[in-house]
């Protein structure tokens, strides 16, 4: 699960200058320096690779030689490090292992002699995993041993290693900084990369990294060391795709300049002391890794109705429970015209700043909806009620941490961010999953 694909669709309907079939096409970025692929997303090879040199040379030979004819010197090939991926992430890879179950690998086993034929089946069990990546980095060690003026770096476990021309690593993977930095996701790994002055492109088609390098680019800004970030990933269409003759889609990519998005989001949020904050904020409280999709409310609702919220603070509990209060509200005015009566609580909310009182006026409008006649009953049992919609809200203030401060994350069990152990695995706070 990644963030929803419609904001994206917003995005682009929106900036369109932002978006370029071609990296030279783009007026808004220089010559990157550096090119940051996420390995995680390139070992989903197509069925027709059926050999384990040729998955090598497709996926990540061929990609790391496109990445130097961007004009880079130093290109980074991305791993998840599972030793620090947030355990609350363990609720989306369940959800996927319903879909698709694990195949049967323990860490102890040899690869097999080619690649499994249920190869979404062996993506989901990490042993399996760990296994590749370890012949992938060995294999990409011996293509790029002799490099004399370009350097590959494979970051996989805490210490990336160097091939190639030797270069100085970034501080955080130094010590004794490698020792405390959770650098676990390629989410949160690319941007170590990212350097005063220079361009970072970032090869993947994770939609996180659109909210996570607009945060990134306006805190460098704030720091008055500026820095650009290009996303390679695949096209969005903002009309409906054209299918081949064979009835599938045709994969297109495009490029992605943040600096021009980050322009608009600010003109969008005027008066926050974070633009980039406040737009990620909404992002993610639609559905992520971290957060559950909202019912009812998806981007293309929030963002129909954006000017009621965009003054308040949502990168604080009490706002964005204030905000959702607002929209669903709106949401329901019609079909549950009693919800009107929640505005005499829902007033008295961001004055005082306490969020109990916005909970207990969600309290109170989800009871209206639930005795509303004209509301059905699927609805009904999506709606989150006043416990799940606070942890929710808790789920995206962790999240907005962690697209924030990275490697310096706090862990979500050890503050109140809605997350909760049960029975040995972590679990959403008021629900059973």
């Amino acid at each position: 699960m990644t963030i929803d694909s419609g904001w994206t669709k917003i995005i682009k309907t929106n900036v369109p200058v932002a978006f370029s079939s071609t990296l030279e096409a783009g007026k808004w970025q220089n010559k990157p320096g550096t090119v940051f692929i996420d390995g995680q997303i390139k070992m989903m090879k197509a069925e027709a690779i059926k050999t384990w040199a040729l998955f090598v040379k497709v996926q990540f030979i061929n990609t790391i030689h496109a990445a130097f004819q961007t004009g880079a010197t130093v290109v980074v090939l991305g791993f998840d490090n599972y030793a620090h991926v947030p355990t609350c992430k363990a609720m989306t890879q369940r959800k996927r292992s319903r879909a698709v179950p694990n195949m049967e690998f323990l860490a102890g086993q040899e690869l097999p002699p080619v690649p499994p034929d249920d190869w979404n089946s062996a993506m989901r069990n990490r042993s399996f995993k760990a296994k590749v990546m370890q012949l992938i980095s060995r294999n990409v060690h011996h293509s790029f041993q002799d490099l004399k003026d370009k350097t590959v770096i494979i970051d996989f476990q805490d210490e990336p290693e160097v091939v190639g021309m030797p270069i100085t690593l970034p501080p955080v993977m130094q010590m004794p900084q490698i020792e405390t930095a959770r650098r676990g996701e390629c989410d949160i790994k690319a941007f170590s990369w990212s350097k005063e002055g220079e361009t970072l492109l970032i090869e993947s088609t994770d939609g996180d990294f659109i909210p996570i390098a607009l945060v990134h680019v306006e805190d460098a800004e704030r720091q008055g060391k500026p820095v650009s970030v290009i996303l390679h990933r695949m096209k969005t269409n903002v009309t409906p795709a054209k299918r081949k003759r064979e009835g599938g889609f045709k994969r297109e990519y495009e490029y992605i300049g943040m600096q021009p998005i980050l322009e608009w989001v600010r003109r969008q949020f005027p008066k926050a002391t974070s633009p980039a904050r406040a737009f990620a904020s909404l992002v993610a409280t639609t559905g992520c890794d971290f957060c559950m999709n909202l019912p009812q409310i998806g981007p293309s609702t929030l963002w129909k109705n954006v000017a009621l919220v965009k003054h308040i603070d949502t990168t604080t509990a009490v706002g964005m429970m204030t905000a959702l209060l607002t929209l669903y509200i709106k949401q329901f005015r019609t079909s549950a015209p009693s919800t009107q009566e929640v505005k005499a609580s829902a007033a008295n909310v961001l004055p005082t700043s306490k969020t109990p009182l916005s909970q207990t006026a969600y309290a109170q409008l989800f009871e209206h909806v639930q005795e509303s006649h004209r509301v059905g009953q699927r609805i009904k049992d999506n709606m989150f009620h006043a416990k799940r919609m606070l942890a929710h809200v808790k789920n995206t203030m962790w999240t907005l941490q962690y697209w924030t401060d990275l490697h310096e994350f706090q862990d979500p069990l050890e503050g109140d961010f809605g997350f909760v152990r049960h029975k040995q695995i972590v679990i959403f706070d008021g629900t059973n999953e």
